[in-house]
């Protein structure tokens, strides 16, 4: 009996010094944008309480692709054809940002344990703790050890990488590759690059090598087997910050995609000169003035002093000026330094960007704090005459109108907005769902404090009798919040700004508070008039500014400058119409509004697209189009956004025989005005 249980005993020494299957590392591959309102809602907690926890136990490794879609992304422009490779390899284009791939595949609930994945598969708001414990606890035959260094002159990068089958038995893939990726573990930029707000991104993959492809390795591994793997490639110039390279690799069945192992090799110290832009000194409000001289406050956030810098200024994105700056600036100093150049600026909006383009006649470690943006607008030299309305028809997401310049320092999601640019949204976002766009500031996911604005350009009311401001918005609180939207008004030039509005929190609302993100509906928009008789004989402008408390999203439209001396006893031959649930009253050919029992008259654009109308409606054969000129472009979209008609039409009549019963939005261009109408079949 004690012989036998000696052998097992020593039986089991045995197979313990035998090497066994490990816990596989977790890889999650993100794609994002930094033009896409989710993945800013998203990112932030799926950093902070998954990503980063789990890096730092060696349980993750995360590398984010930034993709080419919904908007602008220059972290994508500067490597597309790689990133398109990775994020078309798991086909999540097609199913939108963010979303990830857990291990080589989209996770779910149904594949994925302790997963909470509701509204679509993949997205970072379905992980948990849980899905990475299970995922690490999945064993795997591989060992992958990982280090990186530089060459001496910062150019070149080179990766050693160690695979080990450390099973007792065999492996046979299909397909196995070595992916080798360059990350920036962070990438902070002054202010938003994209329009979403974000300015932070992590473990952001800059670079493959040699390509997004990977590098084919053997497909059968004997156990115990091992093999080294040398790796070198270029470092590229358009990364932000050397200091914070990190890099990630991972091996990976091309044919299934199962991720086998993966592992990371953190940022390694790096030592060299550091200059940063920290701010634009001053502010440019005098949209007259047609130059500038801008001053701007550097530091040396290096680890050498610094003795010469080359600053480059661009305008619109074209260098304008070059500055040599000398002088000897300390490890952690600051300074100011003025252009002795002169900055033209021509009328409109002038994005303006100072960057450092060389530190110490050679390389900038650290290229993340190299520029600082700002707004240096200039308004046309001719006032727009009155009546006139600044609309927001036919502007992409973001954008702002025209005869508008923002102002966004703290890098707000805001501008203009419409129904497709919200996911699953069935409803108009113009005023009062008389317009396809409004213009909005995104409350719901700006911290406490953060402000943006737009100024009109000037509107002559030199020789109007009378003059009134009007606009439409619409608001809803989070719980309490004070989100805030001011109106102001500048006779010159915007050198200095009257309050004639201000409103916050329950003053601002137009309906009740609610804990989900507030997209207006019809009855959810109320209308301002202000009276600008104090300031007829002047060249006015507007400015709209709101101010954030972190609360929920505001909506402004409907912007009318009226000049007219309103109409008390409109006589005999008015006409009063009704379109679309807006009553207006037809004088003497001019388009009015009672309001305050007066009727006053309404903007250019606001009488245009008024005029507009479909009928009947519901409709079951036909749809006639009534207040268009000429030939109409009719596009029909189904509440899915998808094209189901498109066509010219000279007789104002359309057929929707063809068409199922259901809601439809009918967009009508005519004579340069751009309406979104909506219409129901029924049969």
């Amino acid at each position: 009996m004690k012989r036998l249980l000696l052998a097992t005993i020593l039986s089991g020494c045995a197979l313990g010094m035998i090497a066994q299957p490990v816990n596989r590392r977790v890889l999650i591959e993100e794609a994002t944008n930094a033009s896409c309102p989710p993945c800013a809602a998203q990112n932030p907690a799926f950093n902070a309480n998954i990503v980063q926890p789990n890096m730092a136990t060696d349980k993750l490794t995360a590398v984010k692709y930034q993709a080419w879609f919904p908007g602008f992304d220059p972290m994508y422009n500067q490597n597309s054809a790689e990133l398109d490779e990775r994020i078309t390899y798991y086909g999540l284009q097609n199913i939108g940002v963010p979303t990830t791939a857990l291990n080589g595949r989209v996770p779910d609930n149904n594949n994925t344990t302790g997963g909470g994945w509701s509204g679509y598969a993949g997205g970072p708001y379905g992980y948990t703790q849980a899905v990475v414990d299970a995922e690490y606890a999945d064993m795997t035959p591989f060992t992958l050890d990982i280090s990186h260094s530089f060459s001496n002159d910062l150019s070149t990068v080179m990766v050693t990488v160690t695979v080990t089958n450390v099973d007792v038995n065999a492996f046979s893939g299909s397909d196995m590759r070595l992916h080798v990726a360059l990350l920036e573990e962070e990438i902070v930029f002054n202010t938003a690059p994209g329009t979403n707000g974000e300015t932070e991104f992590q473990e952001v993959m800059r670079k493959m090598y040699p390509d997004a492809l990977g590098t084919s390795i053997d497909d059968d591994w004997a156990a115990s087997q091992t093999q080294t793997f040398n790796i070198s490639g270029a470092i590229p110039s358009y990364l932000y910050n050397l200091t914070e390279i990190s890099i990630a690799a991972w091996i990976q069945d091309n044919n299934t995609q199962e991720v086998w192992q993966s592992n990371y090799s953190s940022p390694i110290q790096i030592d060299g000169p550091d200059m940063g832009v920290t701010a634009l000194v001053g502010s440019f409000t005098d949209y007259c003035a047609a130059s500038v001289n801008p001053e701007v406050s550097v530091e040396n956030a290096g680890t050498v002093p610094i003795t010469s810098a080359t600053f480059d200024v661009q305008i619109n994105g074209n260098s304008v000026a070059t500055e040599n700056w000398t002088g000897n600036l300390a490890v952690g100093a600051t300074a100011n330094y003025t252009f002795t150049n002169a900055v033209t600026r021509m009328p409109g909006t002038n994005d303006m960007e100072i960057r450092i383009s060389s530190v110490n006649g050679g390389v900038d470690i650290n290229n993340a704090n190299n520029a600082v943006f700002d707004n240096v607008s200039m308004r046309s030299a001719t006032a727009m005459a009155y009546p006139n309305a600044i609309g927001f028809e036919g502007l992409a997401f973001g954008d702002l109108a025209n005869n508008t310049y923002g102002s966004n320092p703290d890098g707000m999601t805001y501008g203009a907005i419409s129904m497709g640019d919200v996911n699953g949204l069935t409803t108009s976002l113009g005023g009062f769902e008389q317009s396809n766009n409004s213009f909005f500031w995104y409350y719901y996911n700006a911290g406490a404090g953060q402000q943006a604005s737009f100024v009109t350009d000037a509107t002559d009311i030199m020789d109007a009798e009378t003059a009134s401001l009007k606009f439409s918005h619409a608001y809803a609180q989070y719980q309490a919040e004070n989100d805030r939207l001011e109106v102001l008004i500048s006779t010159d030039c915007g050198g200095s700004w009257t309050n004639i509005f201000d409103a916050q929190g329950s003053s601002l609302s137009t309906t009740a508070p609610t804990t989900a993100q507030f997209w207006p509906t019809a009855d959810q928009w109320d209308s301002t008039r202000i009276n600008l008789d104090a300031y007829v004989g002047n060249e006015v402008m507007f400015m709209f500014r709101g101010t954030s408390d972190f609360g929920n999203n505001l909506f402004v439209d409907d912007i009318n400058i009226a000049a007219a001396a309103p109409v008390v006893d409109p006589g005999p031959d008015t006409t009063e119409v009704t379109i679309d649930g807006q009553t207006v009253y037809i004088i003497d050919g001019d388009t009015f509004e009672l309001w305050d029992g007066e009727f006053v008259p309404l903007g250019v654009e606001e009488t245009a697209e008024a005029a507009i109308s479909v009928y009947p409606n519901p409709a079951t054969d036909v749809v006639n189009i009534a207040g268009v000129n000429g030939i109409a472009n009719v596009k029909i979209y189904d509440m899915r956004g998808r094209l189901v008609m498109n066509k010219a039409i000279e007789s104002n009549v359309i057929s929707v025989a063809d068409l199922q019963t259901g809601i439809y939005q009918m967009s009508i261009e005519s004579a340069g005005v751009n309406v979104i109408r909506r219409i129901t079949v029924s049969r």
